[in-house]
C-alpha cells in the first residue's frame, strides 16, 4: 500500500509542476502581450519587467493552481487507467479512495499554503506589482490614496475637506462649520490648512502643533464612512491585494458603526461586501482536495473507455465550467450584497462553486 501511494504521489506531483508551470507561463504570455507597448528592449526595461514578473507569481499561482490540479489528477488517473493499472489496483482489493488519497493529501498542503498567501506575500507583492505596472512600465501617475471634497459631520459640526489621504493620516484645506442649536445660523467657522492625525494625541493642527488636538475620528473611521457614504478614493487597492484580516477588521469596524448610524442601510451593505470578500478569499482554496478527488475520478473513467486525451479534453470543459460558475457566483454575491433582501445571504453565496465541486466530486467518487 505504502508503495502504491508513493507511486501516486510522485507521479501526481511531477504532473502538477508540470501543468502548474504550463498554466503560469500562459498567464504571464498574456501579461506580456498587455504590456507589449509600454516597455523597451534594453536592460533597464528587462530588469523592471522580470521585477514585475516575479512579483505577480504569487497571485498568478492562485489562480493557475486550480485549473492545475484539475488537470493533473485527471491526466495522473487517466495514464493509470489508459493501462489498465487502476482495473487492477481495484480489482486487488484495494479502494479507489486509498489510491487517490495521496493527491487529496498533497492538495490540501497547496491549500493551506494557498491560505497563508493570501494573507502573508500575496498582497503585499500584488500591491508592489500594481505600483510597477501602472507607474514604472505604463508611466502613469502614481496611484493616489486620497479621498477629494470630503464632507461629513461629527459633534454637532460640519467639516468639509479638500483632500483626505487615509493613508498619511492627512486632511487638507479643513473647514470646521459649527452651527448654532437650530442649525440655521452660522455660529464659528474655523479654517485650518493641515491637520495630520497623531496616534495617542488626535488631529493636530500643523500650523500651531502645541495647541490642544481637534475631536474628530480616527483616519479608518472617515475611511470607512466615507466609503459607504459614497465617497470613493482615486484609484482603489486591486481584490488580490487585500488581506482577510483587514476585510475582517473593516467589518468588525463597520458593525459598530452601524449601532449609532441614523441610516445604517449604507452600512449593511458595505458589511454584506466584506463578508463576500471573505468568504471568496476563504472557499476558493478549500475547494483543491475535491478537485483532485473530481479530476481523479474523471480520469479513471474516461483514461480506461475513451483514452488520455479524451479524458484532457473533458478535464478542460469541467475547469471551464467551475471558473464560470465561480465568476458568476462572486458577481451574484457583490449584487446580493447591496440588495436589502439578500443581505443576509451574500456571504452564503461564493461557497456554490465549493459545494459544487464537493457534490459531484463525491458523487462520482461513490458511484459504483
Amino acid at each position: 500500500m505504502k508503495i502504491l501511494q508513493k507511486f501516486m504521489f510522485t507521479r501526481f506531483l511531477g504532473a502538477l509542476c508540470g501543468f502548474f508551470l504550463m498554466f503560469s507561463s500562459l498567464f504571464i504570455l498574456i501579461e506580456l502581450f498587455d504590456l507589449r507597448n509600454h516597455y523597451r528592449f534594453d536592460i533597464r526595461s528587462a530588469k523592471m519587467l522580470i521585477t514585475y514578473l516575479s512579483l505577480r507569481i504569487p497571485f498568478l499561482a492562485y489562480f493557475s493552481i486550480p485549473v492545475a490540479v484539475l488537470v493533473a489528477s485527471v491526466f495522473t488517473l487517466a495514464l493509470r487507467a489508459n493501462l489498465s493499472e487502476t482495473t487492477a489496483i481495484l480489482a486487488s482489493g484495494i479502494s479507489a479512495w486509498k489510491m487517490i488519497s495521496p493527491l487529496v493529501y498533497t492538495t490540501s498542503i497547496v491549500a493551506i499554503l494557498l491560505l497563508i498567501g493570501t494573507e502573508w506575500k500575496i498582497p503585499e507583492w500584488s500591491e508592489r506589482a500594481d505600483y510597477i505596472r501602472r507607474v514604472e512600465i505604463r508611466h502613469k501617475s502614481p496611484p493616489a490614496k486620497d479621498y477629494l471634497n470630503l464632507a461629513f459631520s461629527s459633534q454637532d459640526r460640519y467639516i468639509l475637506s479638500e483632500r483626505f489621504s487615509p493613508v498619511d493620516n492627512i486632511m487638507d484645506s479643513v473647514t470646521i462649520i459649527t452651527p448654532t442649536e437650530n442649525h440655521n445660523l452660522l455660529k464659528r467657522r474655523q479654517i485650518i490648512r493641515e491637520l495630520k492625525y497623531v496616534n495617542g494625541l488626535g488631529w493636530i493642527d500643523q500650523d500651531h502643533p502645541n495647541q490642544e488636538a481637534i475631536a474628530l475620528p480616527a483616519p479608518k473611521i472617515i475611511e470607512m464612512v466615507a466609503t459607504f457614504s459614497g465617497f470613493k478614493p482615486l484609484t482603489e487597492k486591486p481584490a488580490e491585494a487585500v488581506k482577510v484580516s483587514t476585510l475582517i477588521n473593516e467589518y468588525l469596524m463597520l458593525r459598530s458603526l452601524r449601532e449609532s448610524a441614523d441610516d445604517p442601510s449604507k452600512i449593511t451593505s458595505a458589511m454584506a461586501l466584506r463578508m463576500v470578500k471573505i468568504n471568496t478569499k476563504i472557499s476558493f482554496p478549500l475547494t483543491l482536495p475535491f478537485l483532485s478527488v473530481l479530476g481523479a475520478t474523471i480520469g479513471m473513467a474516461l483514461g480506461r473507455r475513451r483514452g488520455i486525451l479524451f479524458a484532457l479534453t473533458g478535464a478542460l470543459f469541467y475547469t471551464l465550467g467551475y471558473l464560470l460558475i465561480l465568476q458568476t457566483s462572486v458577481k451574484f454575491a457583490e449584487v446580493a450584497a447591496n440588495t436589502p433582501s439578500l443581505q443576509l445571504y451574500a456571504g452564503l453565496v461564493p461557497w456554490t462553486s465549493t459545494l459544487l465541486v464537493v457534490g459531484l466530486s463525491m458523487k462520482r467518487l461513490l458511484k459504483p
